[in-house]
């Protein structure tokens, strides 16, 4: 397969990157776009150089001519459209995370299994050197055994004030959690078996969802780990990222941003995103690493990074955090 044909399903802001990844990236052709805001479709479709925008993604996947989709659509929408792509025979990259329910991530896995599509969920921190490189050092047995592992994903009320149309219909544990949920069963490779947490709300309140939630996890063989999630930070702030795991052997402690690069200007300061830098007029990155990783499995020439069954492990987890916040007390895992 020497030209891999692409289409874009959600031409928000994620969509949007995923079609210009697309349209640099070399041995793809990004064919067509859709959104159901026809202005948002014909909008990337043309700044990204698609032949053609819709605005049901139903007239998209009936293109022969496309090999793969990517599905950025809001949270609680995936089911949808993922089934609709799998029956359609397309490979799919489908945004984190699978799914907001069970039933729904059930419901896509097992239409994938069923075609027999590549299928690979959006766990972008899986491509964050840093993180891999702690994966690395885990398998390699530096750390020995793992002790403890912490993690903290906090963002910018600018995050949840984008998803305002939607956002009762996702939560901080599935929108940002979940990110470090797969992440740190990722590396320790162990399940998670129990979970406790507590939440606050005060700014985000008249919406509906937590400002704050702190989980505290138990993984299979012992292992104890915790989870700070926040998404009110003041908007002026940039994101603030943070693992640390402590082994019988050694530990290992990411910071990010480290602010390796900063510039000041007559607009103020600027930083490089870790995810989609634009440099020399090119996204680099991880989200490049993801959807390039992506295509290669499309070749055949990878496989997965992110499973099928890894994705709706990180949704269930965060499913008995709330849970926990609703009942007051420890969830056991499995659901």
């Amino acid at each position: 397969m020497s030209l891999i044909r692409v289409g874009v399903i959600g031409c928000g802001v994620m969509g949007k990157c995923h079609a210009r990844v697309y349209s640099e990236l070399p041995g793809v052709k990004l064919v067509a776009t859709a959104d159901v805001l026809e202005e948002k479709a014909r909008e990337a479709a043309r700044e990204y150089g698609a032949e053609k925008w819709y605005t049901d993604y139903n007239d998209l996947l009936a293109r022969p001519d496309i090999d793969a989709v990517s599905i950025v659509v809001p949270d609680h929408l995936h089911r949808e459209p993922t089934i609709a792509a799998a029956e359609a025979g397309k490979a799919v990259l489908l945004e984190k995370p699978i799914a907001t329910t069970l039933r729904d991530a059930d419901a896509i896995v097992k239409a994938v299994k069923k075609a027999g599509i590549t299928f690979l969920v959006g766990h972008i921190v899986r491509f964050d050197y840093n993180y891999a490189k702690a994966k690395e050092y885990m398998d390699r047995g530096l750390l020995g055994e793992p002790v403890s592992i912490w993690a903290r994903r906090n963002n910018s009320i600018n995050s949840p004030m984008r998803l305002k149309a939607w956002l009762k219909e996702t939560s901080l544990l599935l929108f940002l959690g979940v990110h470090d949920i797969d992440v740190m069963r990722w590396i320790i490779g162990r399940n998670i078996t129990r979970v406790y947490a507590e939440a606050g709300s005060r700014v985000l309140k008249p919406y509906g969802v937590k400002d704050a939630v702190w989980s505290v996890f138990r993984f299979k063989g012992g292992t104890i780990g915790a989870l700070e999630n926040i998404w009110i930070l003041p908007s002026t702030m940039s994101f603030d990222f943070k693992l640390e795991l402590v082994g019988t052997r050694g530990s290992i402690w990411i910071s990010q941003p480290s602010d390796s690069f900063l510039f000041w200007g007559e607009k103020g300061q600027e930083t490089l995103s870790y995810y989609n830098p634009v440099v020399q007029g090119q996204v680099k990155g991880y989200l490049r690493d993801e959807i390039s990783h992506f295509i290669n499995c499309v070749k055949g020439v990878e496989k997965p990074l992110v499973s099928a069954e890894d994705a709706r492990a990180a949704v269930e987890v965060a499913l008995a955090i709330h849970r926990s916040i609703r009942q007051g007390r420890p969830v056991t895992l499995p659901l």
